[in-house]
């Protein structure tokens, strides 16, 4: 057995700011020295193993709950989302709030949302026209929001539009770094006042049968019956409001760029929305493989996160030949992993056909992270992508306003383009 992972022979401080301002290429230069295996030090995060290859990935991902916790690693989001996000739980406490918030996330249940997705989408883009310019970030974050405030509260748009409305006053004017999510830190008391005054709302008119996500969690209860906290549902929605928003904001402008960029796919998916007919029916367009491989493909060359959430180990566990003890951080980092070349020849070109050649395990692919932490959004997300997409092109045609790939840049600890990067509308 190897005695320990090697260590990048920086300062603490040095590999902090690394990560901090330039984490794709600090991972890079980390994986050309060391390889599959290496360890940072990331400042407040302390010491983390990152593994890099699938083999180390498939022993994450099968760690049972409880031998790991996962809330060091979460901590920055405490004062984002509250103390009961279901980030920052561990063992039975978050498998009990897993319990709660699975089902409106199940595959069968998200389709449901199709109409609604179609629909703001249109609303969004009814008043372009030719030579109009958007600024790619900015429309897909307002649009993602739209759609999120829709599922939460249903059929009551109010309170939705009032948070939209606070979003572009103090969330979306920022465009980088941790800025936008410090402006949205500083709504969080007015939002859960507003979901309060819903939900009281709501019982004094006795209208409970809603299958909005909001009556879902005040309606729901564990295993012994007891149903959320006040404080406990807020946290949830909070949750929500970055990582069911900013994420699927940010892969649906990556996909926009390279559909923009690249004449072959562009070409390949336009045939096969041009093939509806211009019905929009959500079942077809879901199955249309070319565009479901474009969505695949965005999230691999370009993840959101660049490793999945670190799990601190409980007990001594062997990791790709390594002893490691209690106490330490592993991560699975799906940037490198999505890079390696033997899985993804040519792994920095854009290629939607490598999805449509061959399928990839759960720990060659894993853009929603893996095991029991994976990410509530798996199904929600690329739908939402796929519906988007297709609702835009069906309707117009679109040119990049400058060519080149767009800078990444740090969103809070996520990853995104530069908010500069523009489209113009042709027709």
């Amino acid at each position: 057995m190897a005695s320990s992972p090697p260590l990048v022979p920086l300062s603490a401080p040095q590999q902090a700011k690394n990560w901090i301002t330039k984490p794709l290429e600090f991972l890079d230069r980390s994986f050309r020295e060391y390889g599959d295996v290496f360890t940072l030090n990331l400042g407040a995060l302390g010491e983390t193993v990152f593994f890099c290859h699938p083999d180390a990935v498939a022993a994450i991902f099968k760690l049972h709950g409880d031998l790991f916790e996962c809330h060091q690693f979460n901590v920055s989001y405490r004062d984002l989302m509250g103390d009961n996000a279901l980030f920052l739980q561990n063992g039975e406490a978050h498998r009990r709030l897993r319990r709660i918030m699975t089902p409106p996330f199940h595959r069968e249940r998200v389709q449901k949302y199709s109409d609604s997705i179609l629909r703001l989408t249109q609303e969004a883009i009814g008043d372009w026209r030719r030579g109009k310019v958007i600024n790619v970030r900015r429309f897909c974050h307002e649009l993602a929001l739209a759609i999120l405030m829709e599922i939460v509260f249903g059929d009551n748009p109010a309170p939705g539009k009032q948070i939209q409305d606070w979003f572009r006053a103090e969330v979306f004017k920022e465009t980088e770094g941790w800025k936008p999510w410090f402006g949205y830190g500083k709504l969080q008391p007015q939002i859960r006042d507003l979901i309060t005054q819903e939900i009281r709302r709501r019982l004094d008119s006795g209208d409970l049968g809603q299958t909005d996500l909001l009556n879902w969690l005040h309606l729901s209860t564990d295993e012994k019956g007891q149903p959320l906290t006040p404080t406990e549902l807020q946290d949830q929605l909070l949750t929500l409001m970055i990582t069911a928003v900013d994420p699927i904001a940010m892969s649906l402008a990556w996909a926009l760029f390279w559909i923009q960029k690249l004449p072959e796919v562009q070409r390949r998916v336009q045939t096969e929305i041009d093939g509806l007919g211009g019905a929009l029916n959500p079942e077809k367009i879901n199955a249309l493989p070319y565009l479901g491989a474009v969505c695949q493909e965005t999230l691999r060359l370009h993840p959101i996160l660049p490793t999945v959430s670190g799990r601190r180990l409980t007990e001594e566990r062997e990791i790709l030949g390594y002893t490691l003890p209690a106490g330490t951080t592993v991560a699975a980092c799906a940037y490198l992993v999505h890079r390696r070349p033997e899985l993804y020849p040519d792994p920095l070109a854009f290629k939607p056909e490598r999805f449509l050649e061959r399928d990839y395990s759960p720990y060659e692919y894993f853009p929603f992270g893996g095991g029991n932490r994976q990410c509530l959004g798996a199904a929600l997300a690329p739908l939402e992508l796929k519906l988007i997409l297709a609702t835009v092109l069906s309707q117009h045609r679109l040119s990049l306003v400058e060519p080149t790939l767009p800078e990444t840049v740090r969103y809070g600890t996520l990853v995104a383009p530069a908010a500069n990067f523009r489209l113009l509308v042709l027709q």
